[in-house]
């Protein structure tokens, strides 16, 4: 009897031990698919093109572009997020454009596994006068930053000079 109960006990302790570790393994698995934070993922839609709007400002010619684009985050995590922060830079236009301003973002809260698209505006104030020395297209990217300041996307942008000469 005594053999019995000696017996019974390992057995219970053994498979506590192995319910643990099968337990953390898949608390583990899960956790690294569909984390309980907020997590967004951008979503590749090949219709969200930047708008372009060109706005001449004065008898100088200076010119507001103002642009516009609509990128679709998923949030793939349990908890609500959203879009803090969007950094446009110039990417080889030392030393054009004169200013680039964020004037809009949409921090939208984006809910626990729903894809939302979210609306960026942006003011870049150009001097034509000074473009004849830069190639067809003015680059600028991106940078995306969730709530908690991680990076979560980032994107180029080509505005054409043709659009410029008008």
């Amino acid at each position: 009897m005594r053999v019995r109960t000696l017996l019974g006990t390992r057995l219970t302790v053994a498979s506590g031990i192995v319910l643990a570790v099968v337990t953390a393994a898949a608390v583990q698995g899960i956790g690294s698919w569909l984390p309980i934070e907020a997590n967004l993922r951008h979503v590749e839609d090949p219709r969200s093109a930047p708008i372009v709007e060109l706005r001449r400002k004065g008898e100088d010619g200076v010119l507001d572009v103002h642009i516009v684009i609509k990128p679709k985050f998923r949030n793939t995590g349990f908890k609500g997020g959203r879009l803090e922060r969007v950094d446009l830079v110039p990417v080889g236009l030392t030393p054009y454009p004169d200013s680039v301003r964020t004037i809009h973002i949409d921090r939208t809260e984006i809910t626990a596994l729903s894809t939302s698209e979210l609306r960026c505006e942006f003011l870049v104030t150009l001097d034509p006068r000074r473009t004849s020395s830069f190639g067809d297209k003015l680059s600028f990217t991106a940078y995306f930053y969730d709530s908690s300041g991680k990076q979560v996307h980032w994107e180029r942008i080509a505005v054409e000079r043709v659009l410029m000469r008008r």
